[in-house]
């Protein structure tokens, strides 16, 4: 089935999230994962980006809103 644009956009992205985290843009990085995870608002699998987004608080000392990401 075609992808929305929304998707489309969600999954280009990934792969630059990913990228600024290996690098210590963790701050970049949980711009992207927030952005990403409202670009697949309905989606079935818009949970896998919560993962992500515990992983680039818990970085950022974060560690209340890492571990709601994680719940």
């Amino acid at each position: 089935p075609e992808e929305s644009p929304a998707v489309r956009e969600a999954m280009e992205r990934y792969q630059g999230a990913e990228r600024l985290f290996e690098q210590g843009d963790y701050r970049g990085a949980l711009a992207e994962f927030q952005r990403i995870y409202e670009l697949l608002e309905g989606h079935p699998n818009r949970f896998f980006v919560l993962f992500n987004l515990g992983r680039a608080y818990e970085e950022l000392h974060r560690y209340d809103l890492a571990i709601q990401m994680y719940r």
